[in-house]
């Protein structure tokens, strides 16, 4: 495949990717601060839990209980919550 069919592609996926996440994505907020951290679509795929759209983001996951994770800033200076 040429290299200008292959750019044109992947601005093609880029662009449906981004589309589908900003109409259909959930909101992900710290879990400090409240904060938006991203917008992400989560997708179960063989046993893996993969969020569409963290790609670009800094963020810490945890289990907070047996079936909820919790996001958090990873750089505290970026987090303006009053209890750090």
């Amino acid at each position: 495949m040429p290299l200008q069919e292959r750019l044109r592609v992947h601005t093609l996926r880029t662009i449906l990717k981004w589309s589908a996440l900003t109409g259909a994505g959930r909101s992900i907020h710290c879990e400090i601060c409240g904060r938006e951290l991203f917008k992400g679509i989560p997708v179960v795929w063989r046993g893996r839990l993969r969020l569409l759209g963290s790609a670009a983001g800094f963020v810490r996951v945890d289990w907070d209980g047996k079936n909820t994770l919790a996001f958090r800033h990873v750089e505290q200076e970026v987090c303006k919550a009053g209890s750090r």
